[in-house]
């Protein structure tokens, strides 16, 4: 994103001002003396043009740093990486709820093979009583076998 400054001048003016400020540089005790100099001429601030010339710098290579287009390109991967995340987070909770109504659904066809009447009522009751054992199973493992075997027979 541009910010509100760099949107006043033109990209001409800016290269413009960012060779001035080069070339001038020789001429001045500093860099941000011949920055301050040429900022004045063309009605920025110093600060801006000194983030130009910066920029100029690892455009050319000049300088270490990120160019443009790579930290562009970065930011794209990165927010990329976000929405993945999120979306694989998404997948892996519905592949649990999945999971818990396959165990449901084999556990009725289960008794239908066998010849056994389900004592849990309808379908959707099944379900139900498959996530209330997942509950169960997963406060077991959390709760009591965590403690080990003689702090369950203190409860």
């Amino acid at each position: 994103m541009t910010s509100k400054t760099t949107n006043k001048f033109s990209p001409e003016l800016r290269t413009r001002a960012v060779r001035m400020a080069l070339e001038h540089e020789g001429k001045h005790p500093s860099r941000w003396a011949a920055a301050t100099s040429i900022a004045g001429k063309i009605g920025c601030s110093t600060h801006t043009l000194m983030d130009w010339v910066k920029k100029a710098d690892i455009e050319s290579a000049r300088t270490s740093g990120v160019p443009s287009e790579v930290a562009e390109r970065m930011k794209a991967l990165e927010r990329e990486v976000r929405e993945l995340r999120q979306a694989n987070e998404i997948l892996r909770k519905a592949s649990a709820y999945r999971g818990s109504q396959y165990v449901s659904i084999r556990y009725t066809e289960r008794l239908a093979e066998v010849g056994i009447e389900p004592s849990v009522g309808s379908v959707g009751d099944s379900y139900d009583n498959a996530l209330a054992e997942t509950i169960n199973g997963l406060f077991k493992a959390e709760v009591i076998h965590r403690r080990g075997h003689g702090a369950t027979q203190r409860l």
